[in-house]
């Protein structure tokens, strides 16, 4: 009598690699790598679908510790934007909804890639801002870049405190009976050059005056040039 041994295995857990996309997308998945144009190499670490079908993707340089949020049109919306695109002899001319004239006319829809562009340059740009970092870019090019220099300009322009009116400096000459001079005093301050008429002392203080205001114009050339 022959004995047959049938040997069984349990099935292993296939393990997903991660996807690399040269675009954002919400075919993204979590671990998956995002190598765009002109920015670092991002990685999904959470995905969610939002309520009106477009795909919130939280993003993290690979090199860096900050994270970035995306939000994509969903794919379906892409699939067709593709196919409204693509030429085709089998699929038939569609028809204006309406005629005004000799002109069709359309009714236009969200461009959602654009959108979750512009969101996400956005967000980028005010993490730069708010780490005091120089801006990555001078023009807008694209819809991130757009979105980067505006988010970059909102807190740059939060983060600057108001200017105060300039106050009228005051001064006066005083006469020191004990030492027979005159003191000049700035404000509540008193300067330690003394004078030995009133007329001497006014021009004193003048001189002073003008002196701090040179000083106070050239500290904010200073910094406006720094800003630049």
């Amino acid at each position: 009598m022959t004995i047959q041994i049938i040997a069984s295995s349990a099935p292993q857990a296939q393990v997903q690699t991660p996807q690399v996309w040269d675009e954002p997308t919400a075919a993204a998945q979590v671990g998956d790598e995002i190598r765009a144009p002109f920015m670092p190499v991002m990685q999904v670490v959470e995905r969610e679908v939002l309520a009106d079908g477009r795909v919130r993707l939280l993003v993290k340089p690979v090199s860096a510790s900050y994270s970035e949020e995306w939000i994509v049109a969903p794919q379906a919306t892409v699939e067709q934007q593709q196919l409204k695109s693509a030429p085709s002899e089998n699929i038939e001319p569609q028809q204006p909804i309406e005629l005004k004239g000799d002109r069709p006319a359309h009714q236009s829809q969200p461009d959602w890639e654009a959108i979750a562009e512009y969101e996400s340059g956005s967000t980028h740009g005010k993490y730069d801002a708010a780490a005091r970092m120089p801006p990555m870019c001078k023009q807008a090019s694209c819809p991130y870049s757009q979105g980067y220099l505006d988010g970059y300009s909102s807190i740059q322009a939060s983060s600057q405190p108001p200017v105060p009116d300039p106050k009228a400096v005051e001064w006066q000459v005083v006469y020191d009976p004990k030492w027979d001079l005159y003191q000049i005093w700035i404000g509540e301050r008193c300067l330690r050059e003394k004078a030995t008429s009133a007329s001497e002392g006014e021009r004193i203080a003048q001189k002073y005056i003008a002196a701090e205001e040179l000083r106070r114009q050239h500290r904010e050339l200073v910094m406006s040039a720094f800003a630049a």
